[in-house]
């Protein structure tokens, strides 16, 4: 099932043409009849008519962050645990104390980091708080993380994903 807009495509399609110069006018031409000039609300991937890699990495990426969520999944009651004790506090690392204990409704639960605090800037890159939260993130780098790591190289691309979640762990603790 998919959703369609009714749009026609935009320099987009030049761009990708004149960028790798082998996907002739006549091929983005019939993609675009095929669906009619319509573009999925949602997109499920892009239309690359050509790729000079295959991404090994993003592939390797999505991996890792399914098998974390579903070892998320797998702890059940103790998923709260896990993700106070691997994700990123802020006040830890501005403040540099460590907590070990969370006060919950349920009594006191034991949250010690395994390693130093610095440590969640890159452990909480693999958490995710719910299906919705992981089903986003997954798109997202499904649709978007293969045209970057075709343009980054397979040895660049890990280094921006990181540097990537090192801001967003930035802007979570200066907000």
């Amino acid at each position: 099932f998919t959703v369609y807009c009714n749009s026609r495509p935009g320099p987009y399609w030049s761009f990708r043409e004149r960028r790798f110069g082998s996907a002739s006018y006549k091929e983005i031409s019939e993609y675009s009849e095929l669906n009619q000039g319509r573009r999925p609300i949602i997109p499920f991937s892009d239309p690359d008519l050509i790729k000079r890699r295959r991404p090994y990495v993003n592939y390797l990426l999505i991996g890792l962050n399914a098998l974390v969520f579903l070892y998320e999944l797998l702890l059940g009651p103790d998923q709260i645990r896990f993700l106070y004790t691997f994700g990123l506090i802020p006040l830890e690392l501005t403040q540099g104390n460590n907590f070990t204990r969370l006060n919950t409704s349920e009594g006191i639960i034991d949250i010690a980091t395994a390693g130093p605090s610095w440590l969640t800037l890159f452990t909480s890159m693999f958490l995710h708080s719910g299906l919705m939260h992981f089903g986003g993130n997954m798109l997202f780098l499904w649709v978007f993380g293969d045209n970057n790591e075709d343009v980054l190289g397979h040895y660049v691309y890990p280094i921006f994903y990181v540097l990537g979640g090192l801001s967003a762990a930035g802007l979570q603790i200066a907000f």
